[in-house]
């Protein structure tokens, strides 16, 4: 709605125009907001992906908490969206708006770091190959180190490490997490042989994600039989290790 001021000037909206008074002077601008602004059908499907990836990406990331945390940093989630997102463009067998991150390359989201203010990388120098068997749908997990000590940065005052693995399968068409299977090496740094883990997990589900995650947890005994643990927001080494994709039967 248009006004006079006591100037006789005019000021407010006037149909789609607004006027706005700017050094003394009427500026005519047309109303602001999206109405004129058409999207195209390529626009409108790339949102759709997008929209997808975003709800994906909120469900791996709930899904995954179990190995992160809330020790991530404050880019996880958009980096983590931004990966999801990727790897789901490169589904060609579907058209735009219904793409699907298990027939693109969800592989592209392995080595992920959940903290960059203290990737896993950095702290880790042992060790470890994960293999997933498809003729039998499992997977292998090997993990050694030697001299712990001196291949594991360790935070002051600490008497053990452990090493958690997760294993996730996570279908995608019914958005359901199918099964979760846990595994850790407990490292003791003042033995100077080698500390191993080898584990292979139970039948994974088919037509699913699997995602192999895990994280570093320092721990100090303060008292016989109490445990503390060290892990912080800005300390918490963890990542994606592998994602592999379950064939469909």
């Amino acid at each position: 709605m248009a006004q006079l001021d006591k100037n006789g000037k005019l000021f407010g909206t006037l149909g789609e125009l607004a006027l706005r008074r700017v050094d003394g002077k009427i500026i005519v601008q047309t109303k602001p907001g999206r109405k004129n602004v058409n999207q195209s059908h390529a626009t409108k499907q790339a949102a759709t992906d997008f929209g997808r990836a975003s709800r994906l990406t909120s469900k791996l990331a709930w899904t995954l908490k179990q190995t992160y945390w809330d020790y991530h940093d404050a880019t996880m989630h958009n980096r983590l969206r931004k990966k999801v997102y990727q790897a789901m463009r490169n589904d060609l067998e579907s058209k735009k708006g219904e793409k699907f991150l298990y027939l693109g390359t969800p592989e592209d989201l392995s080595n992920f770091e959940f903290n960059q203010l203290s990737p896993f990388t950095d702290n880790w120098n042992g060790q470890i190959d994960i293999e997933f068997d498809l003729q039998v749908k499992k997977v292998n997990i090997s993990c050694s180190i030697a001299k712990a000590r001196q291949l594991i940065r360790w935070p002051k005052t600490n008497d053990k490490a452990k090493l958690h693995f997760a294993i996730h399968s996570f279908n995608e068409k019914s958005d359901t997490l199918k099964d979760s299977q846990y595994s850790q090496l407990v490292i003791d740094p003042f033995n100077s042989s080698v500390q191993q883990l080898q584990f292979t997990s139970t039948i994974l589900p088919e037509g699913c994600l699997i995602f192999i995650s895990g994280c570093l947890v320092f721990e100090t005994l303060s008292h016989p039989g109490q445990e503390k643990i060290y892990n912080h927001k800005n300390f918490h080494p963890a990542k994606i290790f592998k994602v592999f994709k379950s064939p469909m039967i």
